[in-house]
Formats: C-alpha cells, structure tokens, sequence
C-alpha cells in the first residue's frame, strides 16, 4: 500500500507543475481585449447580438436571453440611433497587434429602414 502511495505522489507532484506552469503561460500570453468602438456601451452604443451559446438549432446568448442568433460567432456592436451614426464613432483596435485586412467606405445605413422599404416593395 505504501508503494502504491509512493508511486501516486511521485506522478502527481510532475502533473500538478506541469499544470501550473500551463496556467501561468496562458495568463502571460492571453491578450487584453478592449471594446473596440470608442463610445459608451450602454448609452451610444449598444450590443445587437452575443455569440450564440446554444449548441443546438436554436439560438442563445451568454445570459440564456435572446440577443442572438442560431449560429453566430461574433458579438455586434451597433450605434444607438441615427443621429450618433452621422456624428460617426471611430473603431478601435481591441489589442495590440497588426491589421491584416481592412475594409472602408461602406454607406451608413439604418437595416431597419432598409427592411422596411424591402417590405413595402415586396407588397406591392
């Protein structure tokens, strides 16, 4: 019995290092990630939809609430209204790091007035 401890000690005293020293790495390494929009959370500007927590067909946010949708992988960010849109809000880097890709000069639009008139199109 006094082996069978001895042998148990000797593999957990390596595992356990091996652990925290995988811990600490994971600390040091790990980024700090900022929001990436310089306005407000909350006031103006607003989340839209969380990445989709629900393994399944449906759809979930990391509060089990509805701010998502079936599949979604990325956490949107949008302007509270449209006169904060036309004053414009700088995006921001959320960490260091190097932009490999950008894309600009995209319209400002309200999606809600684009559904609409889509709608209205449909119906006549």
């Amino acid at each position: 019995m006094a082996m069978r401890s001895l042998a148990f000690s000797v593999l957990a005293v390596p595992l356990a290092v091996a652990a925290a020293v995988a811990a600490a790495a994971d600390t040091v390494d790990a980024p700090i990630l900022e929001v990436p929009i310089d306005c407000g959370l909350g006031a103006l500007c607003v989340v839209q939809n969380y990445v989709d927590q629900d393994p399944g067909p449906g759809a979930r946010d990391h509060t089990c609430g509805p701010l998502s949708y079936d599949g979604h992988k990325g956490t949107d960010i949008r302007v509270a209204g449209r006169p904060e849109m036309a004053a414009g809000v700088a995006v921001l880097a959320a960490a260091p790091g190097v932009v490999r890709a950008l894309r600009d000069g995209e319209a400002d639009r309200a999606a809600v007035q684009e559904k609409r008139a889509a709608e209205k199109e449909r119906l006549l």
